[in-house]
């Protein structure tokens, strides 16, 4: 390997910031590729590539082509490397050691991997490998207190990894050797942080106004007082006004006679919607 293609490959681990494994996979694995006779290697493998888990499901499988294409002009862009084209993998059968990186989207409901299968994810990773477990419905998770381990996606990736032998993670501390490199990472978020402002989209006829709060299924839910009030044929328009001042529009059949509405000018309202509602929008 001469010096320019350890550069590209020291680059591909600092653009993708899968913290220091991701650099010491990229070093290791392909090391150990080429120690691989020849005659094995398929010709994808010849030029460094970004790989992902083929899972069955057409469209995870397209999002998952497409987005690790989109990762590779990035990489391209910003650094030294030229990546090829990302390659699905049959884990089952497919060499592993070809690629630095492997994407594994989580789809909750498809077959799970075959014990052999396992033990070859278990021995690339012990070998250098990085695999990006992706469950994908961190937004979705059940509120309240360990939520986040209880989405299908969680409880799939738990079954997944009780027949893996993986060390117990631990946080990376603030004076990680990270931290000192050429990008000086302040943190090491994930998609979300904790305490992260976010904006999202809802449409009016997607939100409920009440007098009590709810209780019941994965809710968002904030206060307010009903500021204005229509009535137009089957449908009434609300605009409530919420704690922080802003004015939130919601639309609401008319399933009762005008004498038994209950919610009226001034009045103290819960407003929610449900966990797959909104649209997250980026910040």
């Amino acid at each position: 390997m001469n010096q320019k293609s350890l550069i590209a490959t020291a680059l591909l681990a600092g653009s993708a910031l899968l913290a220091g494994s991701a650099l010491l996979a990229l070093t290791m694995v392909q090391a150990r590729a080429q120690n691989v006779m020849s005659a094995d290697v398929p010709p994808a493998a010849l030029d460094t590539r970004l790989a992902y888990v083929v899972t069955g499901d057409l469209e995870v499988d397209s999002l998952s082509k497409s987005g690790l294409a989109g990762l590779t002009l990035f990489l391209a862009q910003r650094t030294a490397l030229e990546a090829g084209d990302p390659i699905g993998l049959d884990i089952a059968h497919d060499q592993l050691a070809f690629y630095p990186l492997i994407y594994w989207p989580i789809v909750p409901g498809v077959a799970r991997p075959s014990e052999e299968a396992l033990k070859r994810i278990d021995s690339y990773m012990k070998n250098g490998g990085t695999v990006l477990f992706d469950t994908r419905d961190a937004v979705v998770a059940p509120p309240g207190p360990g939520g986040e381990t209880q989405s299908p996606g969680m409880v799939e990736l738990r079954k997944i990894l009780s027949s893996l032998d993986i060390p117990q993670l631990e946080p990376v501390p603030r004076d990680h050797v990270l931290t000192k490199t050429f990008y000086l990472l302040r943190d090491f978020p994930g998609r979300f942080s904790t305490g992260q402002r976010v904006w999202v989209a809802l449409r009016p006829e997607k939100i409920r106004v009440t007098k009590e709060p709810v209780t019941a299924g994965r809710v968002n839910q904030l206060t307010g007082m009903v500021w204005e009030l229509g009535y137009l044929g089957n449908r009434s328009t609300y605009r409530i006004k919420t704690a922080s001042g802003k004015l939130v529009t919601v639309y609401a059949q008319n399933d009762r006679r005008t004498s038994e509405w209950t919610i009226n000018w001034s009045d103290e309202v819960f407003v929610s919607w449900s966990a797959n509602a909104a649209i997250l929008l980026q910040t």
